[in-house]
């Protein structure tokens, strides 16, 4: 009876060395799949922006329209990269006009897209609170769709690259981006916004519908850059 029995605990204990150690890998196995899913920043959408810090932008535009903003922070993660960004509207006022005129922003960089991210920006036209400003790939006729919420409802707002050529003054390629998104007080109650990104500076000019009443558009373009 005993020599019938050691072939079956042998059994079992080469069983359960092998139940073992199939356990012992699978946590070293699941580490390893899930750093090898980590997708780092697009090198070509962070040379959109340089990457120096106080660098200060004036942007001039419509109606004596102004502001100033500098990269206050550059903070490099190991899936995306976020640019924060300071500065003021200018106050034609002189200081008797109410309200917030800071601007506080981001424009967040990861492995397909530039996010923007407004914080702080009561004066700013900028009418999406955080919008897919850029996305890959970066080539005439591209285009994605965005779900956002407008006065509590869900719409779909459509982005499309309408051109990348050089910059004739520079040679430096620039991109075109117009947005669409249904909205209220809108002409066609349909929000547009028209933006052009130049690589190595990030955004150029900017154009939006502001309104039913209006036959012309608001818009502003960068000016002049200060490198400290």
């Amino acid at each position: 009876m005993r020599r019938k029995m050691i072939p079956i605990w042998i059994a079992i204990l080469i069983l359960g060395l092998l139940t073992g150690c199939g356990k012992a890998e699978v946590p070293q196995d699941s580490h390893d799949s899930a750093q090898s899913k980590i997708n780092p920043p697009s090198k070509k959408l962070l040379s959109i922006f340089p990457h120096e810090k106080d660098t200060t932008y004036i942007y001039n535009g419509f109606a004596e329209y102004g502001h100033v903003i500098e990269i206050d922070n550059v903070e490099e993660k190991e899936a995306e990269t976020i640019y924060d960004i300071i500065g003021e509207v200018g106050d034609p006022s002189g200081g008797e006009a109410p309200g917030n005129f800071d601007i506080k922003l981001q424009y967040i960089v990861d492995h397909e897209k530039i996010t923007e991210k407004i914080i702080q920006g009561e004066r700013l036209p900028h009418k999406i609170p955080e919008l897919q400003v850029l996305k890959l790939p970066l080539k005439t006729g591209s285009t994605w769709d965005q779900k956002i919420v407008i006065d509590g409802k869900e719409e779909i707002l459509k982005a499309e690259i309408e051109f990348v050529r050089k910059d004739e003054t520079d040679d430096t390629e620039t991109y075109g981006v117009v947005y669409r998104v249904p909205m209220k007080d809108m002409p066609n109650e349909m929000y547009e916004e028209r933006r052009v990104f130049k690589r190595g500076v990030g955004l150029y000019s900017f154009e939006n519908t502001i309104g039913k009443e209006y036959d012309f558009n608001f818009g502003y373009t960068l000016s002049f850059i200060d490198k400290e």
